[in-house]
Formats: structure tokens, sequence, C-alpha cells
């Protein structure tokens, strides 16, 4: 049996248009997405680096904090006849913390990405849901398209 409420088909018609809306919406969040992961992928060898560095770094770090007759912050002793030396890849403190800190925005800024990807496919499938249960109710397949939707309520109109 096929239904014949024009208003129901007008709003067929209208939540199509909105959940199109909505697509575009969250294609546009997927291609956000995609960017920061590219970004975070980009990045997160370059902080590996740093971070090796820094690591390999503290000896010399520590060294250049030294002060005579004072005691050394890693064995307690008072004279410090072989400090190590500080190197071209010497990564200091400030420059591991802002390398930290920028990474971890982009994950920060990758993940919000994700959930708010998921939130708007969560929020798409719900309305095809709906829509699909609205056309079955208005007797047409639940795969019609915004066109064939116009069409009926174009028939009816002229009913």
């Amino acid at each position: 049996m096929m239904y014949d409420s024009k208003r129901d088909v007008a709003d067929i018609l209208h939540e199509e248009t909105e959940a199109r809306s909505i697509r575009e919406h969250l294609r546009q969040k997927q291609q956000a997405q995609q960017a920061e992961e590219r970004y975070f992928t980009r990045e997160k060898p370059a902080y590996d680096q740093i971070e090796r560095q820094f690591f390999q770094s503290m000896a010399g770090n520590l060294a250049r904090r030294l002060e005579p007759q004072k005691p050394c912050p890693v064995c307690g002793a008072l004279e410090h006849p072989h400090p190590a030396a500080c190197t071209e890849d010497t990564v200091t403190e400030e420059q591991f913390q802002k390398a930290r800190e920028s990474q971890q925005r982009a994950l920060q800024n990758l993940e919000t990405q994700k959930h708010e990807t998921a939130r708007r496919e969560e929020h798409c499938r719900m309305l095809e849901s709906q829509r699909q249960k609205q056309l079955e109710q208005c007797g047409m397949a639940a795969t019609a398209d915004a066109e064939e939707v116009r069409q009926l309520l174009e028939q009816l109109q002229m009913s």
C-alpha cells in the first residue's frame, strides 16, 4: 500500500537534504582527521629522534650544571675530574620539552578529530536508518534516492 501523506514525503525530502549536509560535514571531518594523521605520522619520527638524542645527552646536560666542590646530582662526588662533554647533537631539556609538548598537541588533535569523525559517522548511520524506515512506511524501497522521493512528492501534490 502506497502511503500518500504529502507532509511525510516532504519530511523525508527535508531530512534527505539535512543528511546530505551532515554527510558533507562528515567528509570534511574525515579530511581533517587524515590531515592530522599525516602530520602526526610525519612529526612522530622527528620527536622520537629528539627524545633519543635528549636521553643520550643527559650526561652532558648534567655535566654542564656541575659546580666545583658541589655534589654531583648523580653520584654525590664533590670532585668532577672527567665530566661528560656536550656535542653538536646535544638536546637540551628545553628543546626536549618543546618537542614533547608539540607531540602531545599533535596527538591530542588527532584524538579529537577521531572522536569527532566517529560521532559524525554515528549520526549519519542514525539518520540513514531513520530515512530507510520512513521510506518503507511510504511504500518506497529503502534505497530510494532523493530524486525518487521528489517525484513521489510531485505526484502527491498533483493528486
